[in-house]
């Protein structure tokens, strides 16, 4: 697939806007401290612009000419693009890479983290998946209560639904419970799920 990417013509682009959510760069190598202030800063505009998502093209000049990288270019650019991801709290993802009239071409998609530290709510979503008997109902309800099993399936009554899962002993829904922490980590609605599962 990447010698099909060599093969196929060398891609035209713009004049690089001074607004928008795409930048070019040339290369990203020889990066001290005051530039990777600026490169994060900068980075942070474009998905701001963007509105969470940003595109960077490396081995474009600024008026769109696709010269290329070398092999030890690309990876020190990359390098330095991963860092900068990590200071934009960003993701990064390489879309493509290309030939460039003097080497590669690397298109890249920056989304920022949908998780912040800033008062934003977040939401994880954990699926257990085992065998049967595994333990999946009894860490579930552990979680839930706050307490330890008793050896004998007390927590995993406390999620069950169905009377016949309870007298059986073997799950047979999909249960589904909502955990609510504060800032410190200790669970918010503990007490709510106990009077649930009475």
């Amino acid at each position: 697939m990447q010698g099909e990417a060599f093969k196929a013509p060398v891609p035209w682009y713009p004049k690089e806007n001074g607004n928008g959510d795409t930048e070019y760069k040339l290369m990203l190598t020889d990066v001290d401290q005051d530039k990777l202030e600026h490169r994060t800063t900068q980075m942070k505009f474009r998905i701001r612009e963007g509105k969470g998502v940003a595109h960077y093209v490396l081995g474009v000049t600024d008026d769109g000419t696709p010269l290329g990288l070398s092999v030890l270019q690309m990876r020190e650019s990359l390098a330095v693009l991963y860092l900068l991801a990590g200071k934009s709290n960003a993701e990064l993802t390489i879309e493509r890479v290309q030939r460039g009239t003097q080497g590669s071409l690397i298109e890249a998609k920056l989304r920022e983290y949908e998780f912040r530290t800033d008062n934003l709510e977040l939401d994880i979503k954990i699926l257990f998946i085992g065998s049967e008997g595994a333990g999946k109902s009894t860490l579930l309800g552990v979680l839930v209560t706050g307490q330890s099993d008793n050896g004998q399936g007390g927590s995993r009554i406390t999620v069950e639904r169905h009377k016949h899962a309870i007298l059986n002993g073997y799950t047979s829904s999909v249960n589904h419970c909502i955990l609510g922490f504060d800032q410190q980590g200790k669970i918010t609605n503990i007490n709510d799920l106990q009077l649930l599962s009475q």
